[in-house]
């Protein structure tokens, strides 16, 4: 079977081309088996914020203690992944929400004592994705389960890591054109050419973790990372003809 992975980012969710959905479903009939992982960070800080959570950071990593868990548990698995499979499953019916927690995909590590609950997805279960994608098509929630107990999950560390199993192309989907220089998108980034590119304060600070990120995936195994608009009409089917979208690191 070959595999796409496709990371819908939290801030694009609501504003996905209309035609995104219907797209991806179309892989199938064309023997590429996609998988959708997302995250819901807009819904999370406005949940939180709802109970008077305010964020705290590790290193850039939230940290999260248990009410502040059951908060982002509750709005991923719940409200989150309900309404995009919800949203998918308006044009095609094959579309089914799945996580950690509850779905034996992946296994997760808890990173620190400092951070809480938070973990590192890993072992994932290439056997399971398979079986899965036979019928369907996964949408992933980022929530991991540890000895019985939920964690949260970097969701594009674990779109890398499910990438990188399954050997497959990895298309993040974000508010963005692509990495941009002085407002320019770069169409193409070798992996020869990333560190330098970290380094040359070309690019903004908050792509410089993406970036870090798509090198190890890319060594790793990840065949390329497009990182592309998700509001462009046909933004799918461009990928999956050979058109040039956002921009193509391999």
């Amino acid at each position: 079977m070959k595999f796409i992975v496709i990371k819908i980012s939290g801030s694009i969710i609501n504003q996905l081309a209309s035609t995104t959905f219907k797209q991806i479903a179309d892989f199938r009939s064309n023997g590429l088996y996609p998988i959708i992982v997302h995250d819901g960070d807009p819904k999370v800080n406005e949940a939180l914020k709802e109970n008077g959570i305010e964020a705290e950071y590790i290193n850039g990593i939230r940290k999260i203690n248990l009410p502040t868990l059951n908060i982002i548990a509750n709005t991923l698995l719940c409200k989150v992944n309900v309404d995009v499979v919800e949203e998918a499953n308006k044009v095609a019916q094959d579309f089914i929400g799945i996580n950690g927690a509850y779905f034996p995909i992946f296994d997760c590590r808890p990173i620190s004592k400092e951070l809480g609950f938070v973990a590192e997805p890993e072992n994932i279960n290439r056997e399971v994705f398979q079986q899965l994608c036979t019928n369907y098509i996964p949408v992933v929630a980022s929530i991991g389960r540890y000895h019985n107990q939920f964690y949260s999950i970097n969701a594009e560390t674990l779109a890398y890591k499910i990438a990188a199993t399954l050997q497959s192309p990895l298309i993040i989907l974000s508010d963005i054109p692509g990495v941009q220089n002085q407002g320019e998108v770069i169409s193409d980034i070798q992996l020869s050419e990333l560190d330098k590119l970290i380094n040359s304060k070309m690019i903004s600070d908050d792509m410089i973790p993406k970036l870090k990120d798509a090198s190890k995936a890319l060594s790793a195994g990840v065949k390329e990372i497009v990182i592309a608009p998700g509001y462009e009409e046909n933004i799918m089917r461009q990928y999956f003809d050979g058109q040039p979208v956002g921009t193509k690191i391999y």
